[in-house]
Formats: structure tokens, C-alpha cells, sequence
């Protein structure tokens, strides 16, 4: 099996459950990406010699939540409709949306909260896809103590979140309605 240039070691890692979600959601956006590119492609003139350099920065280190990504990118998807895309791995340290205001990337993968706050603070982002239909963030709490069914019931509870992340930010927009 040929390796993928982007691939990295991953090691002997479990498998996790909900791995065949991820697949499934990032085929569906591999997808969209296809039939958009091809949609758009169309209006162009096939006889295009030059190709359009689009930057990509990704949200996270390359692995098998990006393989839509990549696979595109490895088997010409992208070169088909005429774009040279660099797909750049993301991290910790690697900010898509700062990236993206300092002209370091066209287009990245960013969470909810980070779009949130960006868009708060007034970045000139435009969101194109959501690619995941639900929040993955979960809270656990006791039904047989406590009955949570709408914002309101959380008033006078005590809450633990872990602060500067998705939970944060997500906490602080239910508080304010």
C-alpha cells in the first residue's frame, strides 16, 4: 500500500469509538469539496494551463480525520479543477484563523469557539462548512439528582468547565440568553 506523503507515524494508538463517524463525516465533506470544485470548475475554461495556489491550514496534525484532505490532494482531486493546494498540518501553536487574517492561508479548519471569538473580536472570516452536524462537546451530570432540560435550569448549579476552550466559550453564549 502506498504511503501518503503527508501521513505521519501514529504509532499503535486504539481505535476509538465514533472513528467510523469521523471517516464518515470528512467522505460527506470530501464530497461536498468534489461536487462544489467541479460545479465551480465548470465556469473556468478547461484549456487552463495555470493552476491557483490555495494554502490549507488544517486544525490539527495530520491523521485519519484529515484523509479526505489529503487523499484529494495525493490522487490530483484538487489538480483536476485546476488548484495547487498546500495542505498544512495544524497544532497547539497554529492559529487557521490567525492564519488566515495574515494572509498565511485562504482557507482553514477552526472549532465553533474559535469562530466565535474571532467573529466576536471582529475578524472578516466567512464560514463555508460546518463539519460536524452536532457538537461533539458533552456535559455529564446526574439526571437522578439534578433535571437539566433547558438553559434556565442551570441557574444556582455549580458548574466545572475547563476555561480558554469550546466548553468556555459555548458556557459563556448559553449564559448570556
Amino acid at each position: 500500500m502506498d504511503r501518503i506523503p503527508h501521513q505521519k507515524k501514529m504509532g499503535n494508538t486504539k481505535r476509538r469509538h465514533g472513528l467510523i463517524g469521523q471517516i464518515l463525516r470528512r467522505a460527506c465533506l470530501l464530497t461536498m469539496v468534489i461536487i462544489l470544485t467541479t460545479a465551480t470548475g465548470a465556469c473556468h475554461q478547461k484549456a487552463q494551463e495555470t493552476f491557483e495556489h490555495v494554502t490549507y491550514r488544517l486544525k490539527w496534525l495530520f491523521n485519519i480525520s484529515v484523509v479526505g484532505d489529503l487523499y484529494a490532494d495525493v490522487h490530483g482531486i484538487f489538480a483536476d479543477q485546476g488548484l495547487q493546494v498546500t495542505i498544512k498540518e495544524g497544532s497547539p501553536e497554529r492559529d487557521a484563523i490567525k492564519e488566515l487574517e495574515l494572509g498565511h492561508a485562504q482557507f482553514g479548519v477552526a472549532s465553533a469557539d474559535q469562530v466565535i471569538r474571532a467573529v466576536s473580536k471582529g475578524a472578516p472570516i466567512v464560514v463555508l462548512a460546518q463539519l460536524f452536524q452536532v457538537n461533539p462537546l458533552q456535559w455529564i451530570y446526574r439526571p437522578d439528582r439534578t433535571r437539566i432540560t433547558r438553559p434556565d435550569d442551570l441557574k444556582g448549579k455549580t458548574i466545572g468547565i475547563t476555561y480558554g476552550g469550546n466548553d468556555e466559550t459555548i458556557m459563556r453564549a448559553l449564559r448570556s440568553k
